[in-house]
């Protein structure tokens, strides 16, 4: 504890370690968080650290706000050109070398880190699996916003990414979702519908539009409603 003059406490620093263990396809995982943390005279939290057994370092600020997060990479091996081909941009290193490190949780489900040469995490990849034969993986950036997402499985497929918009002072002013799905019908054809969709910056829908598989271009306004329909005549004669 930290007195001030009159021998009232002002700050308490906590430190400590956490261990916990747990199975992934019949193995025992065993990790160790280590942290320090302190607060004030009301136990609200002025600074701390987190280290994990993972690699990663997690600081922070005021009330926990996370402050920034690193990894080390001793020891570890750069991806390849071939491992980043499937890697999104914002996942990969803007300068040098992109490192990775992965979370097995059994049952094809895994969590995948991206940083760069300093440690800095750049973004997660989770990839899980239904048990039969189907799947997907969703993206996140380093502060965990959604990037994008795809899957697959015996019905079909689907992708669909995130795009944000910023104002000159870097606050988040909308965002637009596109994306595609595509399933066979009854005659074991394949269709696909399409969209893009506009937000703003508190998750409200804007507008956007849909393309559906027999040609309709659905344009939708403020909160989903109906605007009016077209048929692309592309391929018609």
């Amino acid at each position: 504890e930290e007195l001030n003059s009159d021998g009232k406490v002002i700050s308490r620093t906590e430190t400590g370690e956490q261990t916990h263990s747990h199975k992934v396809d019949g193995k025992t995982v065993t990790e160790t968080r280590t942290f320090t943390y302190k607060y004030d005279a009301d136990w609200n939290l002025i600074e701390g650290v987190e280290k994990r057994s993972d690699g990663v370092t997690v600081e922070y600020g005021a009330n926990w706000e996370i402050k920034g997060q690193s990894v080390s990479v001793a020891g570890l091996t750069a991806l390849t050109d071939k491992q980043l081909e499937d890697v999104p941009t914002p996942l990969k290193a803007a300068k040098g070398d992109t490192f990775s490190t992965v979370n097995d949780f059994g049952g094809g489900n895994s969590q995948t880190q991206f940083f760069d040469s300093t440690g800095k995490i750049l973004g997660y990849m989770d990839t899980w699996s239904d048990g039969k034969g189907g799947g997907g993986s969703s993206f996140m950036d380093g502060e965990w916003n959604f990037l994008g997402s795809s899957w697959s499985d015996q019905f079909g497929s689907g992708e669909n990414i995130r795009i944000d918009t910023f104002d000159s002072s870097g606050n988040l002013t909308g965002y637009t979702e596109k994306g595609t799905n595509t399933w066979k019908n009854d005659q074991n054809k394949e269709e696909t519908r399409s969209f893009e969709f506009n937000f703003n910056a508190a998750g409200e829908m804007t507008g956007g539009t849909e393309t559906h598989p027999d040609g309709r271009i659905v344009t939708l306004g403020p909160n989903w409603e109906v605007k009016g329909e077209k048929m692309s005549i592309s391929g018609l004669s």
